[in-house]
């Protein structure tokens, strides 16, 4: 009886799509990313033996070239699979996760750039079948380059729609998601921006995302005002579904202007549940700058992409939660696929955006410390266009450029003119409308395309406020299609409440109200801004509100001793505001939350742990301030993610404990049940057959039995199309 034989065919290390076996790219050459998870996944064949199916192979990985002898202290797979006299079993079991033997590298093996070499092995040195004797095909070397990661930073900010604001921890599945299909292993999640006191009309149609978006896209830019992080706001599915009859859009984002919404949980429907990280995802991709990938009636597609309906281009793996998506899914930035289990980033998306990386960031200027910018008031304003009218929704604002958005871009087809008494222009310059999802940019100086539409929309503006601006003039090409008459006299406004100096504790509602009035008679708009550091910075929590009285809720506010609100009253130009008295806010400790593994977890077989933390008042918490501790209070390790080599059958207490600037701790826990180890030697699997023997006997080589042996496909396996 001729013994077996099992041979590694092909190593792929991915961390969410690779190329492997493909025509059109060589193997592993997809980069990996400094600090992002890493699978590495171990295609076997049998060739030779009594059988056409060997299961319950196990196996080893070591670092570099380590040949037949293997290394000291091998990383363990985190499955068993098995083996099977097949031609390709690439093609077999790309789709299917387990079967391959897979591991998960140890975070420091990618934690800095560098040419990632390994060694895999199957049946290592014959512990699980002993009766395999040619070992010299059971490993196979491969390799990949670790590049730095670009940082992605992103502010969930909380949306309260007619009286409902979204849950804090709506992000976790969010950021799940959003670590896996963006090409950087440094996704820094940031919260503590809130957005109050409004009712959006998600009912009524508008462009592609509906006038409820629009809107809500419009106070985002506002309050995200000069800060770096891409805000994408979380919006209560709830208040959403409040009109049941509205079957609109669930988010829109914003090309390129770092803005996006979506709905979240809490919501009755799983499927909006495995619906909510995907359109995050989709949303925060346009935010960037990134299309539509193709198909399904996404507006204004990207002409680029390479495959029809926006299929993938590989075969993909969500390594939190063990999928894989197969070359007929579709790519999350298209509209083909509407479930985190079914949209996943195509190679040329991953690409792309990793070409739109960092974003979210302040960057600083090459010889170290930016220069400081001066402070200058600035005006400040939102409304809609198109080229027949432009209206105003929000402002003018006069504010200052701190706590103001960037000035605005002096392209596109509309002009804004300020005008003195004596109808002398001032200033001008020109915009444009937002390119939403589903529509193009205008370039600049490029004509108005009537036949797409381009030019109309919402818009916003920061311009420069000169003295002795008399009227406000907006333009379409040379037309005049509105303006505004500066009234003589500014609004009066008068805070409230809370009237005295008083302690906030680190959560509680809060009620805010002043009293506003215009001597001319104008109609007043309100914006309202939160400091804690007495008013170094201010931070924008309302905008574009009709009322005086606000609810805040002090979970979402950094705390300080110096802490007060203030609202900006205007009449449409003129702006007046009023200071709250000086509050102390409490601090708040950070919010820590563990990504528990998704696989079986075994005795002798390692066990990954992935963790985000972040502080309203700090932002991300860095690595080194995450301390990982077992049960017994014994460090195991620090930073956002660990590889435990292996843990005893039972039920384990794992804790993480992040730790603020401020001394502040939280700490969150994983309870792990860990089942029996895998067998090793299985049964009638003791040695080599009397076969064997005879011929290690007479000395004639292993490969005799090739004869036996399946012989595989040594050309790749070509691109297939499937069903969209």
């Amino acid at each position: 009886m001729m013994p077996p034989n099992i041979k590694v065919e092909a190593v792929e290390i991915t961390q969410a799509i690779q190329c492997l076996h493909n025509l059109e790219c060589a193997d592993n050459s997809v980069p990996l990313y400094t600090g992002k998870p890493t699978m590495v996944r171990v295609y076997l064949r049998l060739t030779a033996g009594p059988n056409t199916y060997e299961p319950g192979i196990w196996g080893a990985l070591c670092p570099g070239s380590t040949g037949l002898p293997g290394c000291a202290n091998p990383v363990r797979p985190i499955n068993v699979t098995w083996a099977k006299a097949i031609a390709d079993p690439v093609d077999e079991y790309r789709p299917l996760l387990n079967g391959t033997l897979n591991f998960i590298l140890p975070p420091n093996w990618v934690a800095s750039p560098s040419q990632l070499s390994l060694t895999a092995y199957v049946n290592y040195k014959g512990e699980n079948l002993p009766s395999e004797f040619y070992l010299k095909d059971n490993f196979k070397y491969a390799e990949a380059e670790v590049v730095v990661s670009q940082p992605l930073a992103v502010m969930f900010a909380l949306i309260q729609d007619h009286g409902i604001t979204a849950d804090m921890n709506s992000e976790w599945p969010i950021l799940a998601y959003m670590r896996g299909i963006y090409p950087t292993g440094d996704v820094r999640p940031w919260i503590g921006a809130q957005l109050l006191g409004k009712s959006y009309a998600f009912s009524t149609p508008k462009g592609s995302c509906g006038q409820g978006f629009y809107d809500l896209l419009t106070d985002l830019w506002m309050i995200r005002g000069s800060y770096p992080e891409v805000y994408y706001g979380m919006l209560a599915a709830q208040s959403w579904n409040k009109d049941p009859s509205f079957g609109g859009a669930v988010g829109c984002g914003w090309l390129g202007v770092k803005v996006g919404a979506g709905i979240v949980l809490p919501t009755a429907s799983k499927s909006t549940w495995d619906a909510v990280p995907l359109i995050a995802g989709h949303e925060v991709g346009h935010a960037i700058g990134r299309p539509h990938a193709p198909g399904c009636k996404a507006g204004d597609p990207d002409p680029n992409y390479p495959r029809p309906n926006g299929q993938l281009d590989e075969v993909g793996v969500n390594l939190a939660h063990l999928w894989t998506y197969d070359t007929y899914r579709h790519d999350y930035m298209g509209y083909c696929d509407h479930y985190i289990d079914t949209a996943w980033t195509s190679i040329y998306e991953y690409a792309q955006v990793a070409a739109d990386l960092p974003a979210g960031v302040a960057m600083q200027a090459r010889a170290g410390v930016a220069a400081p910018v001066a402070v200058v008031p600035v005006l400040v304003a939102s409304g809609e266009a198109a080229p027949g009218s432009v209206n105003l929704s929000s402002g003018f604002f006069l504010m200052d450029s701190a706590s103001a958005p960037p000035r605005s871009p002096d392209e596109g087809p509309y002009t804004v003119e300020l005008l003195d008494a004596s109808g002398q222009v001032l200033y001008h310059q020109h915009f444009q409308p937002f390119a939403a999802s589903g529509q193009g940019p205008i370039s600049a100086g490029q004509p108005w395309d009537s036949g797409k539409g381009l030019a109309e929309g919402p818009f916003s503006l920061v311009i420069p406020a000169p003295e002795g601006v008399a009227t406000v003039v907006f333009r379409f090409g040379v037309n005049e299609v509105g303006s505004l008459k500066v009234s003589r006299r500014a609004p009066i406004v008068t805070w409230t409440a809370p009237s005295a100096a008083e302690p906030w504790g680190a959560s509680g509602l809060h009620p805010l109200s002043w009293e506003a009035s215009d001597p001319d008679g104008d109609l007043l708009q309100y914006l309202v801004q939160y400091t804690s550091d007495g008013g170094i910075r201010w931070r924008t929590i309302a905008a574009g509100l009709s009322g005086t009285q606000l609810d805040v809720e002090a979970a979402l506010l950094s705390g300080g001793d110096q802490a007060s609100f203030r609202v900006l009253a205007t009449d449409g130009f003129f702006t007046t505001a009023a200071t709250s008295p000086s509050l102390s806010v409490e601090g708040k400790p950070p919010l820590v939350h563990i990504f528990e593994p998704a696989y079986d977890l075994r005795q002798g077989a390692p066990i990954f742990l992935d963790a985000a933390a972040t502080d309203v008042e700090d932002g991300p918490i860095p690595a080194s301030s995450l301390t990982w501790t077992s049960g017994d209070g014994k460090t195991m390790g620090s930073g956002d993610s660990i590889l435990i080599p292996s843990l005893m059958e039972g039920l384990h207490h794992i804790t993480l404990t992040a730790v603020d600037q401020d001394g502040m701790a939280s700490q969150a826990e994983a309870q792990l049940q860990v089942g029996p180890g895998y067998p090793m030697t299985l049964p009638g699997r003791q040695g080599a057959s009397p076969f064997v023997a005879y011929l290690v006997l007479l000395g004639i080589p292993a490969l005799i039995v090739a004869g036996a042996f399946i012989v595989g496909r040594a050309t790749r396996r070509p691109k297939q199309g499937g069903q969209g």
